[in-house]
């Protein structure tokens, strides 16, 4: 056989192999849609900061349980304002558990000024919680709180207790905070009147002036959510979750995948595997979160397992903003949707560098640039490059002894 023969067969069987594997599904055609960086026409600008009254800044802590709670506060408070909120001026609410002292609040009030900031009781006290419970309920969460049957111990907030299929313990006051920021935020009377709302941990560390406002990219492009990273977490094979998304959704989702602006769900009818978005920092449009379609799925999904973290907060959030895109974006091939109203905040054009965990931005790819997990350090590492840092918020830190 001369050359032009052998290179046809060559060719030929190439193209049989790799049509052979794609149809087995060893190849992910979903794979091609993972772009590191934002394409050109992708990129936005939305240097224009103006305040909008329908926009809240929210974050919560279980209370103000000793000095260092409070001083903590007043770090974050002073980076988050300087960093982004002196420019709009925002509302801020925080919520907390355990009722502050009104001298606490008059405290970070004087921080966030000319801003509004109120902190507000996120749910009724544990013994009201508890006593609202069933029988069953009740005995079951003892249980998984390791209290036998016969003993008169009272369940506090910080009774460490197991859940099925976990690898770890939790205190009962970190699962509440995750019901709540899954179940009962959007609907809290602190909340009703606004639409977006802007998320932040309270160990979240800002690094530097942001050059761009996402409120504005989440009005104009009518956004569902904006997410600061992504994969962060998942849930596999998890059969309740799939019958619960069928239930609510009647489809289920068998994955969650990166496109050009963000995210999309693939969805199926078997269970699901989910990688979900970062939870420490995240823009919701909470009246597509107060849908009636998605409020019930939640209430189903949440509502029967008090005080659970086996679906947390990262979970609502990914869930009900992908299915919310589906919906919207109804026959048409899900890798390719109409309407993108899931985006990544640095894919289009907004990095912000926000520091937690260790990471910016919740960017585990990028570890070169190791972020401080303290503030006080964060605030030592950018304040050189940081303009008007230290006049702003200086008085509120101390030097980095270590991190």
């Amino acid at each position: 056989m001369n050359v032009k023969t052998n290179f046809m067969i060559a060719l030929i069987f190439t193209v049989a192999i790799h049509c052979y594997f794609l149809s087995a599904g060893w190849f992910d055609l979903d794979m091609e849609l993972e772009i590191e960086q934002p394409q050109e026409e992708l990129k936005v600008e939305y240097e224009d900061f103006t305040r909008n009254k329908d926009v809240v800044i929210v974050t919560k802590i279980h209370g103000i349980l000793h000095r260092d709670n409070l001083n903590h506060f007043r770090m974050w408070l002073c980076l988050v304002s300087h960093s982004y909120n002196d420019k709009t001026n925002h509302d801020i609410v925080i919520f907390t558990t355990i009722p502050w002292e009104k001298e606490q609040v008059e405290t970070l009030q004087k921080i966030a000024a000319p801003s509004n900031l109120i902190v507000a009781i996120d749910g009724p006290p544990l013994e009201e919680q508890l006593a609202s419970m069933s029988p069953s309920e009740l005995e079951l969460l003892r249980f998984r709180c390791g209290i036998d049957d016969t003993s008169t111990e009272n369940l506090t907030w910080f009774h460490h207790c197991v859940e099925s299929g976990a690898r770890y313990k939790s205190n009962l006051a970190y699962a509440w905070q995750a019901e709540f920021r899954s179940l009962h935020i959007w609907n809290h009377p602190a909340l009703l009147k606004y639409k977006y709302m802007i998320w932040f941990d309270t160990d979240c560390k800002m690094s530097g002036n942001w050059q761009a406002d996402p409120i504005k990219a989440m009005v104009k492009n009518d956004l569902t959510l904006l997410y600061v990273g992504f994969p962060y977490g998942a849930i596999h094979r998890d059969a309740n979750l799939a019958n619960k998304l069928m239930k609510h959704y009647n489809t289920s989702i068998c994955s969650v995948d990166s496109n050009a602006f963000g995210v999309h769900a693939k969805p199926c009818n078997s269970s699901v595997s989910i990688f979900m978005v970062a939870g420490n920092h995240h823009i919701t449009n909470m009246q597509v979160f107060r849908k009636d379609i998605h409020q019930q799925f939640l209430k189903d999904l949440y509502g029967e397992y008090r005080f659970g973290r086996m679906y947390d907060d990262q979970l609502a959030v990914t869930i009900v903003s992908v299915m919310e895109q589906y919906l919207a974006n109804e026959n048409v091939p899900p890798a390719k949707p109409k309407k993108h109203l899931v985006w990544h905040e640095a894919r289009n054009g907004m990095e912000f560098y926000i520091a937690h965990h260790n990471f910016y931005d919740a960017n585990r790819r990028k570890t070169r640039s190791r972020a401080p997990m303290k503030p006080e350090c964060a605030y030592e590492k950018h304040k050189v490059n940081w303009t008007g840092v230290e006049e702003r918020c200086g008085a509120f830190f101390t030097a980095c002894l270590h991190d």
